[in-house]
């Protein structure tokens, strides 16, 4: 007689089926999350076609966004003259750049500033052959992501006309469940590496002394 509480043993085939199943489970899982990043970087560009700024205003954190963006657009104007600009030049700057990016990046303007700032990606513009559509969407399918740590998601796009420079940096990362766009590094000239000087240099000419 088989007590009350007592489970019975599973066969074979059936901890076979079971242990297919939690893989599958595992699998399923592990593809949504390494998807769920691209869907979120599709979604922000979708909106920032449609000027959708509600979903913007979901799929970014705003003020991680002003405050990278407020960084970059200080040490453009900073770094060049920071020798000759005084203590309250300075400060005046950095005041006048930080109201600036509050009033100017927000969900309802930013999709004008990229429209603005972005150039225009037309049939003809092939870049070493990168981009050759009309459509911004094709700038994703070109786009070199990767995830920095489970939490961290970075992507970088070559824009078109900007082939010497940096690619568009885009990183996100995972806050209340959730992919939100944190820091946009935007393209920049790249510095040419130092030519190296030789430490010694000798004379193969012999020696009249």
């Amino acid at each position: 007689m088989i007590a009350k509480n007592q489970v019975p043993a599973m066969s074979c085939g059936e901890r076979c089926n079971a242990l297919k199943l939690s893989l599958l489970s595992v699998m399923c899982g592990a593809s949504l999350f390494v998807a769920s990043p691209f869907a979120t970087l599709w979604s922000v560009c979708h909106a920032m076609q449609t000027r959708d700024s509600a979903t913007l205003s979901h799929e970014i954190n705003w003020r991680a966004l002003n405050g990278s963006i407020k960084q970059q657009a200080l040490g453009s104007i900073l770094r060049p003259a920071r020798d000759e600009l005084p203590d309250f030049g300075s400060s005046f700057a950095r005041t006048a750049v930080s109201n600036a990016v509050d009033v100017a990046v927000t969900p309802v303007n930013l999709p004008a500033i990229v429209d603005q700032t972005m150039p225009d990606i037309g049939p003809d513009t092939t870049d070493d052959g990168a981009v050759a559509s009309a459509d911004r969407f094709a700038l994703l399918r070109h786009a070199h992501a990767h995830f920095l740590s489970p939490s961290t998601f970075e992507a970088d796009i070559r824009l078109p006309g900007h082939l010497h420079e940096t690619p568009l940096r885009i990183t996100m990362k995972i806050q209340s469940w959730h992919w939100k766009v944190t820091d946009v590094a935007f393209p920049r000239a790249v510095e040419p590496a130092p030519a190296s000087t030789p430490l010694m240099e000798a004379s193969a000419a012999p020696s009249h002394a």
